[in-house]
């Protein structure tokens, strides 16, 4: 896998929200907020998020 460029490195090592959407069974959106990690040198995004949300 090959780095992003240097700007989207730079944002991804900011602190940001993003959303983490699945679909239920009955085909609706279930929307979870949620705030990540970037590690750069593994390619690896870590979730974060709160206990109330763990049915991710």
């Amino acid at each position: 896998m090959s780095a992003p460029p240097r700007p989207v490195e730079g944002f991804l090592a900011g602190p940001h929200l993003a959303t983490f959407t699945t679909a239920r069974p009955d085909g609706s959106s279930h929307v979870v907020p949620v705030r990540f990690t970037w590690d750069g040198t593994s390619g690896l995004a870590r979730i974060l998020t709160r206990a109330m949300n763990l049915n991710l």
